[in-house]
């Protein structure tokens, strides 16, 4: 599994700008971090692109990205 995760790594490394998160342990309270990380870094990156595009939402109402379908 390494060496395929090596080598994946290495292949988008040569075209597109690679981050990795290393966890060094998986209990409940670390994976509750992280996702609670992805889940802004989500909404945040969604009102960006929107407001780079001119859809601007009021401060009195919620942002598309956190709204349940």
């Amino acid at each position: 599994m390494k060496a395929v995760l090596d080598g994946v790594i290495s292949a988008y490394s040569s075209q597109y700008l690679v981050s990795q998160i290393v966890l060094k342990n998986l209990d409940t309270d670390t994976v509750a971090q992280f996702l609670e990380l992805k889940h802004f870094e989500t909404l945040y990156t969604g009102n960006i692109f929107r407001r780079k595009h001119g859809n601007i939402t009021t401060n009195d109402a919620a942002m598309p990205e956190a709204l349940a379908d």
